[in-house]
């Protein structure tokens, strides 16, 4: 019966360690989407800022 128990706690402390990881790694995922989104943002307005600037030499 003790192996048993044994053999269920390891069990379940494996369960409980690959729940933390996934936890972990789902934060870090939604971490990164957060940056990726403010670098899409400066790009679209980088972007921006150089069509305008282009547009100005053009007319000039």
């Amino acid at each position: 019966m003790d192996s048993i128990t044994r053999l269920v706690a390891r069990s379940w402390m494996t369960i409980e360690f690959w729940a933390d990881e996934f936890e972990n790694a789902t934060k870090e995922s939604k971490k990164a989407q957060t940056k990726c989104s403010k670098v899409e943002q400066a790009l679209v307005e980088a972007t921006k800022a150089n069509e305008t600037l282009l547009q100005s030499v053009e007319d000039s």
